[in-house]
């Protein structure tokens, strides 16, 4: 089943000094493919330019006559706000002219305001027929250029959209994939989906086993292999009850008396603001990118290991945790609280961890001085990452979690490349390949750490014709999930929809699906917390909440691997054959991806479930059709 090979690029026996070389390699690739398409679309690079230049001179002007009209109706602003102080100010002067004139007639200044209040008026008329008369006539040519500015730049945009579309439809899922394949071929290969070959070697050879939790659902997955052995990148959607805090708050009067020194009687009155929280389940959404790898070395080990270094960590801060973990290790070792044995790196001991590891031996075998060097220098590194990592190894199965993954999306489309400037277009491709190899480098560093990995190839046992499903189980619920949510989504809920993705019956090259759609309603509620108040009195104190009721609705899709590129699925839509297919696109029942198709069978209704449904998922099909449900 194994093969011990010997390593083909010796200098991967240090992955942080060869990924300089790598990403070199990338961009010169990444640029070189992107100079293909560009010439198989025929589009003039030097004609783009010229025009996104003038396009983008455009959008200054257009920019410009559009705060022309900002800055008019500033000033009509102000017009309106004269006008109306003035006649305030003469209503407020009318006032206390008439007050006075009333209380000491033979007064004159009085009759002078007043006479002053009749002449402010004046003045909200000039405001008014400033900003009817010269100021509109200054707003409605303003507009109308603004108008023609925008709709000058509207139609250069069209134009300019219009004659990158033959490169544009040029651009198909994957892309850096391809890129990455070409560079590193001896090093890294993706697959253009998680076919179910791979999908039954790895669950039959590695023990991997597909998501089968309600609360979570696989938004992408992309698998591959890494110096031959087999690696899964999956993007998921968790849901989890918890607690989320609800604050209110009620303001209390009271009064006191007290006497002074004189013996007068005094009331002074007291306010006070009471604040209560309360806690109560909630559902919260968490989406998780995680790196999983297969290799049969030490298939009986297991462990944890999580982040230990700070990435403000000075050396000087490292050494120290290193002196005092070795010590607390060497406590617990005497005193019998743990079986480990310390390597002979206390360094690699102390900023490793993986104390819960069930094989020493096999760890020993694992983490040899090279590895144990190697994986130091990768957690102490502050060029890169650092120690943003957790790695769990379950028997054959590897999983890397980490923060820089948390930020980066693995599974951009087509259309996040597309641009109307050729320059941008390049350079958005080229950041993102660079970007997105660094990011999954940086992810498969700890495991290309260890040379025992690196030399460990794996021969798989791959399934073939007598598969029970066309697709994976994961990429079933990607293309649930590539449909839209709000296909599935059922009625009433507010939060977020989680779609599950159950197999039903395979149908020729189709797979027949059940999709589940999950969120949440509230209803409003409040509780009265008890609080003491400054009076020395209890205060109940309303805090407001949400009581979220789970609702779903089930769905059927159907699957299948279309094996075709988007730039011809998109031709064929034109085809009078397809012109249903086209309508379903159009309407978001119908996706495609990665030469992936999926297509919306059945909607069932929305529906409400009982206290054993909310503690389990159950394949609910009896709202939709028994033909097509069994």
């Amino acid at each position: 089943m194994l093969q011990n090979l010997s390593m083909q690029d010796n200098d991967l026996l240090e992955p942080l000094k060869q990924y300089p070389a790598y990403q070199s390699k990338i961009e010169q690739a990444a640029n070189q493919y992107f100079d293909e398409l560009l010439a198989a679309s025929k589009v003039d690079p030097n004609k783009n330019a010229t025009d996104a230049d003038r396009y983008y001179e455009q959008q200054q002007k257009t920019a410009g006559a559009k705060e022309a009209v900002n800055a008019v109706n500033r000033k009509r602003g102000l017009a309106t706000f004269l006008a109306v102080l003035s006649l305030v100010a003469a209503g407020i002067l009318t006032f206390i002219s008439a007050i006075s004139i009333w209380a000491d007639p033979s007064n004159w200044l009085p009759y002078v305001l007043l006479a002053i209040s009749f002449v402010i008026p004046l003045l909200a008329v000039f405001m008014l027929r400033w900003k009817h008369g010269t100021l509109q006539k200054q707003l409605d040519a303003a507009t109308h250029y603004a108008n023609a500015m925008q709709k000058e730049q509207d139609n250069m945009y069209d134009a300019l959209m219009s004659s990158v579309e033959p490169l544009c439809v040029l651009y198909e899922w994957g892309m850096p994939n391809v890129v990455l394949n070409r560079t590193l071929p001896s090093f890294l290969h993706f697959d253009e989906n998680f076919d179910i070959k791979r999908y039954l070697s790895l669950v039959g050879n590695y023990g991997y086993k597909p998501n089968d939790d309600p609360m979570v659902s696989t938004l992408g997955v992309q698998s591959g292999a890494c110096l031959g052995n087999p690696f899964i990148l999956e993007k998921e959607l968790h849901c989890t009850i918890r607690k989320k805090a609800y604050t209110g708050s009620l303001v209390i009067h009271w009064t006191t008396t007290y006497t002074d020194s004189k013996g007068n009687t005094h009331v002074e009155h007291h306010t006070q603001t009471l604040h209560a929280t309360v806690y109560h389940p909630a559902p919260f959404y968490d989406e998780e990118t995680y790196l999983r790898y297969a290799n049969e070395a030490a298939p009986r080990l297991c462990f944890t290991r999580t982040p230990q270094v700070s990435k403000d960590a000075s050396e000087k801060d490292i050494k120290k945790q290193v002196q005092r973990v070795t010590k607390d290790l060497q406590k617990d070792i005497e005193n019998g609280n743990t079986k480990i044995t310390l390597m002979s790196n206390n360094e690699f001991d102390a900023l490793w961890g993986a104390f819960d590891r069930n094989n020493e031996v096999e760890f020993r075998l694992l983490f040899t001085p090279l590895a144990q060097q190697n994986e130091v220098t990768l957690i102490t590194d502050k060029q890169y990452y650092g120690d943003d990592f957790t790695f769990i190894k379950n028997h054959k199965m590897n999983t890397i979690y980490s923060q820089h993954s948390q930020s980066f999306d693995y599974f951009v489309s087509p259309y996040d490349f597309y641009d109307v400037d050729i320059r941008k277009m390049r350079a958005n491709f080229v950041t993102y390949c660079l970007a997105y190899f660094r990011s999954l480098y940086f992810d498969l560093a700890p495991l290309l750490s260890i040379p025992l990995y690196q030399q460990t190839k794996s021969v798989d046992y791959l399934y073939g014709e007598d598969a029970p499903m066309n697709l994976s189980a994961d990429e079933q619920e990607v293309m649930a999930n590539a449909l839209g949510v709000a296909n599935f989504s059922p009625d009433y809920g507010t939060t977020r929809v989680l779609l599950r993705a159950k197999f039903l019956k395979k149908e020729g090259n189709e797979d027949l699906v059940h999709v589940r759609a999950t969120n949440y309603y509230s209803e409003p509620r409040v509780d009265y917390v008890a609080c003491m108040g400054g009076d020395g009195e209890y205060h109940n104190v309303p805090v407001h909440w949400d009581e979220y009721f789970r609702t779903y609705r089930n769905s059927l899709m159907k699957v299948q691997n279309l094996d075709t590129t988007r730039h011809d699925l998109y031709n064929s839509f034109n085809e009078p054959d397809h012109a249903d297919l086209r309508e379903e696109f159009k309407i978001g029942k119908f996706a495609y991806q990665r030469k992936l198709s999926a297509r919306i069978v059945q909607i069932g209704r929305s529906r409400y479930p009982d206290k054993k449904d909310s503690e389990d998922y159950r394949q609910d099909t009896d709202d939709l059709d028994d033909e097509q449900s069994h």
